[in-house]
């Protein structure tokens, strides 16, 4: 019988294996919550409403899948510099990214961080047009990736 990971009947490799994919579909479930509630105030809480406004919802929508995102990125590990990765973040409106997350080429999640982080900066960019939100023309470079310590990071310029 399958069990969730920590339960006491759950041990051994399979259920390890398990614990990340389970986050993963929540993380990617939470993610897609925003074309549902977009015009709506989740969970109909009339304190919710009172104290934000849709665009601060929205607000919040972006930083609450930044965080998300970046939990299921966790630490980028490599071997080399080509293990690295600097995915595009966000949509600036005067085009290009507002940052980019380092992650792992090798991480078995990194197909997943991809296609949120793609699905993030669509949602940001149709919220910039929804509120005609305004930014800074800077065109930001992808950043030059080093392997330190087992851990990719930005080189320093």
């Amino acid at each position: 019988m399958n069990t969730l990971p920590g339960s006491s009947s759950c041990r051994g490799r399979r259920c390890r294996a398990v614990a990340p994919h389970l986050l993963s579909l929540a993380l990617l479930c939470t993610a897609c919550t925003w074309e549902l509630d977009q015009d709506s105030n989740p969970g109909g809480d009339p304190e919710h409403s009172r104290d934000h406004t849709p665009e601060q919802q929205d607000l919040d929508w972006l930083a609450t899948q930044d965080s998300l995102i970046r939990t299921l990125a966790g630490v980028p590990a490599c071997n080399g510099p080509r293990d690295c990765l600097a995915l595009p973040m966000g949509d600036k409106p005067c085009g290009g990214p507002w940052r980019y997350l380092i992650v792992s080429r090798n991480a078995e999640n990194t197909p997943m961080v991809e296609a949120m982080v793609m699905h993030y900066n669509d949602i940001n960019a149709a919220m910039n047009e929804r509120w005609g939100w305004g930014s800074d023309c800077e065109v930001l470079m992808p950043p030059d990736l080093i392997c330190q310590n087992g851990i990719c990071t930005e080189a320093p310029r």
